[in-house]
């Protein structure tokens, strides 16, 4: 069964089925992720998804085989081309999705979160989890999963720009409720197993080259995820 959650004024669709949360575009994206699939900088996107992952031990374990042949299945399952979706995975309920949307003139952010970091929260530091070696590695419960449309042109290092302030703006959410590190005395920054999507419309006519602090969608950025990751984690 799917569920619409939003419809935007420039034609992004957000729905769920089942386990998994889509964020559909209109037009194709360049996105800047941490997606095992599609990740890095990648153009022609016309999806986002995050998905709620089986229980495993390893990688290797998911369906497939593998973080990226496993992404790419869901796709396939949820009628997305794989070739031109990202997607993220998460320990977290996908129908507890918290999203903000704001706007400035023609400018406008939408921010969709998940979260959890009852068990893995923490931050930079704090005494590791798990060690990797050949691609083995533990995947733990928790996380907080962001995905980020931007209804104007980011060249690359902008969209990178624009990651840095999401997180950021993550960071001062946990910090503005105390959430404490599960490793350390200190308080959480995020957990370890977090993941983005940043997508913004290379059609568009607005070209904006800032997404740090100082510039409206440095702003509009920092409100919506933090808003977002908040209602999430409640």
């Amino acid at each position: 069964m799917v569920v619409r959650i939003y419809e935007g004024p420039g034609g992004e669709v957000l729905w769920r089925e089942e386990d998994t949360l889509v964020l559909q575009f209109p037009r194709p994206q360049r996105t800047c992720s941490t997606s095992g699939l599609n990740g890095g900088i990648a153009e022609g996107m016309l999806a986002a998804f995050n998905q709620t992952c089986p229980p495993v031990e390893t990688a290797a374990d998911l369906p497939g085989g593998s973080v990226e042949a496993y992404l790419a299945r869901i796709a396939v399952q949820r009628g997305l081309d794989p070739r031109k979706a990202a997607g993220l995975l998460t320990a977290a309920k996908q129908e507890n999705a918290a999203v903000s949307c704001l706007s400035f003139r023609d400018l406008r952010v939408l921010a969709v979160a998940t979260g959890g970091v009852d068990h893995n929260g923490g931050r930079p530091g704090d005494p590791a989890a798990y060690y990797e070696e050949n691609g083995r590695f533990f995947l733990f419960p928790g996380t907080i999963n962001i995905l980020l449309a931007i209804n104007a042109c980011l060249p690359p290092a902008a969209l990178v720009k624009a990651v840095i302030t999401a997180t950021e703006a993550k960071s001062g959410a946990l910090l503005e409720l105390l959430v404490p590190s599960c490793y350390s005395e200190e308080l959480a920054t995020g957990s370890g197993t977090d993941g983005i999507i940043v997508a913004s419309d290379p059609a568009a006519p607005l070209v904006l080259t800032d997404a740090g602090h100082h510039s409206k969608l440095g702003e509009l950025i920092g409100l919506t995820v933090r808003e977002a990751v908040k209602k999430a984690l409640a």
